[in-house]
């Protein structure tokens, strides 16, 4: 009994850690490594957000390699040598080694990825440079400190054989924001005032057409047509004349003459 509940709980711990989530997927289904909306966990709603980094870059050096990462934009580092760090790639972090480039990890191949155990984000660059083996990718994990308005970062070779990188970010730009800035939530706005005025139009008019029958029918005993509001023959073939005639007034006998 006690191993089948921990074994629920467990299972509800899992899953709500998988729950959590950030959807970086544009509108025209691309993958943006500069914005993603949270879903899950106490960040729920909120925005890792990026874009106001746009372009720039951030040196990483380690004992082996050196690695710039730019933000948002494709990152063209060894573009006059030559390689996969051109802007064509849409290649995010670019790795030098020695006179060579190579890109780690394309912007449109991004994800956001949540550790509940150190409760960070890990920005995952797929799609870089195929080396013998397999192809390039860089995890950074991201980091939030709003004390550090620049950035803290550190990056750790791999081990022989292998082709993914790790990095890592701290900064204030890494805490999850209530909005992205610069950009308009729709699904946080109210109707405008037209869109308002034509719902109390027709919620009124259905008021006025289902009591008003309702009324008639109870109160004089009205059936048919006899049930619709202020219906009158004369006052129907009224206005349909008005509208043929275009809305306009029938001349008096001075302007005719």
């Amino acid at each position: 009994m006690k191993l089948l509940a921990v074994s629920v709980f467990l299972a509800l711990w899992v899953g709500s850690c998988a729950l959590v989530t950030c959807n970086n997927t544009l509108a025209d289904g691309t993958k943006s490594s500069c914005l993603c909306h949270i879903g899950g966990g106490d960040d729920n709603g909120k925005y890792l957000d990026f874009r106001a980094l746009s372009g720039r870059q951030i040196m990483y050096k380690s004992a082996n390699y050196n690695y710039t990462w730019t933000f948002c934009t494709p990152n063209n580092s060894g573009a006059t040598e030559g390689g996969t760090c051109v802007t064509s790639y849409d290649s995010a972090i670019c790795q030098k080694d020695g006179p060579v480039f190579r890109s780690t990890g394309r912007q449109n191949e991004s994800s956001f990825m949540y550790s509940p155990t150190s409760k960070t984000w890990t920005l995952k660059f797929e799609g870089g440079e195929v080396a013998k083996t397999a192809t390039r990718t860089s995890d950074v994990q991201i980091i939030c400190d709003s004390a550090v308005t620049t950035f803290v970062h550190d990056v750790i070779d791999p081990p022989q054989g292998s082709v993914d990188y790790k990095l890592s970010l701290t900064s204030l730009h890494a805490c999850p924001k209530s909005l992205p800035p610069n950009k308009k939530d729709s699904s946080k706005h109210g109707l405008s005032t037209g869109s308002i005025m034509v719902i109390i139009f027709f919620v009124l008019l259905v008021v006025y057409l289902i009591g008003g029958a309702l009324y008639l029918r109870g109160a004089r005993g009205a059936e048919g047509v006899e049930m619709v509001p202020n219906y009158s023959p004369g006052l129907v073939k009224d206005g349909v004349t008005f509208l043929v005639s275009g809305c306009g007034r029938e001349k008096s006998g001075y302007e005719t003459i």
